[in-house]
C-alpha cells in the first residue's frame, strides 16, 4: 500500500493580492521609471475591467507620454485613459486664458507664469490709470488661472501699478543699501531704475505696433 503524500497548501500573503490589483501594478511600473519617480509626479491611478485611468500632475509633455507607454505595457491593461496634466500644458492654457480675457487686457509679456506640478507662481506687473482697477485685474488673473485644469494652487507675486504703463514698473532698485530715487510709477513703495523704464517703454511700443498691424 502506497503511503499518502502530504501536500502543503501555501496561503497567499495579503500583499500578493494587493500587488495583483491592476491600478497598483500600473502605479508600481510608473514609479520604477526613475524620471517619473525623481520628479515627484503626483499620480492617481484607477482601473476597471482592464481600463486604467491616470490622473494627476506631471512635469512635462514627454513624461506624460512615457507614463502612458509604461501603463500600456502592464499585463492586463486593455486601454489607458491619460488625464495627467503636464506643467507645460498648464502654463500654455493659463497664458491663453489671461491673454484672451477681455476684462484683463494684459499680455503675458508683462507677467510670468510658472507651474511646478500644478503649483502656479505668478510674477510681474499689471498697470492701469486707476490703481483699484489694476488691483482688480490682478485678482481676475489669479481667478482665471485657478480655473485652468490641473492647477492645484496659485501663488501670486503680481504687482498692481498705477499709471499708463509707459511711466515705468515696479522693481526693487537698491544701491549701497539705499533705495534709488527714480521718477516713475509707484506701487507698494518701490520705484524703477531708468534702464527698466526704457525696457518697459520698448515693450509697450512693440505691443502697440503688433496691435496696429493686426488691426490694419
Amino acid at each position: 500500500m502506497a503511503n499518502a503524500v502530504q501536500t502543503t497548501h501555501l496561503i497567499d500573503h495579503p500583499s500578493e493580492h494587493y500587488v495583483r490589483d491592476l491600478a497598483t501594478a500600473v502605479e508600481g511600473a510608473l514609479w520604477n521609471h526613475d524620471p517619473i519617480r525623481q520628479s515627484h509626479t503626483m499620480l492617481n491611478i484607477e482601473s476597471a475591467d482592464g481600463v486604467v485611468t491616470m490622473a494627476g500632475n506631471i512635469r512635462g509633455h514627454m513624461l506624460r507620454s512615457i507614463a502612458e507607454h509604461i501603463a500600456r505595457g502592464v499585463p492586463g491593461v486593455v486601454r489607458v485613459i491619460n488625464q495627467l496634466v503636464s506643467d507645460n500644458q498648464i502654463e500654455s492654457d493659463a497664458s491663453i486664458a489671461v491673454a484672451m480675457d477681455p476684462e484683463v487686457d494684459v499680455t503675458t509679456d508683462r507677467i510670468a507664469i510658472k507651474s511646478y506640478l500644478g503649483m502656479v507662481h505668478l510674477s510681474g506687473f499689471v498697470a492701469d490709470e486707476v490703481l483699484a482697477t489694476a488691483e482688480a485685474k490682478v485678482a481676475r488673473i489669479t481667478e482665471l488661472i485657478q480655473a485652468v485644469p490641473g492647477v492645484r494652487e496659485v501663488a501670486s507675486h503680481l504687482h498692481a501699478v498705477e499709471g499708463s504703463g509707459d511711466d515705468g514698473y515696479v522693481v526693487e532698485a537698491v544701491e549701497d543699501e539705499v533705495a534709488e530715487q527714480v521718477v516713475g510709477a509707484r506701487a507698494m513703495g518701490t520705484l524703477l531704475s531708468e534702464a527698466k523704464r526704457d525696457k518697459a517703454r520698448a515693450m509697450l511700443k512693440a505691443r502697440e505696433a503688433t496691435r496696429a498691424a493686426a488691426a490694419g
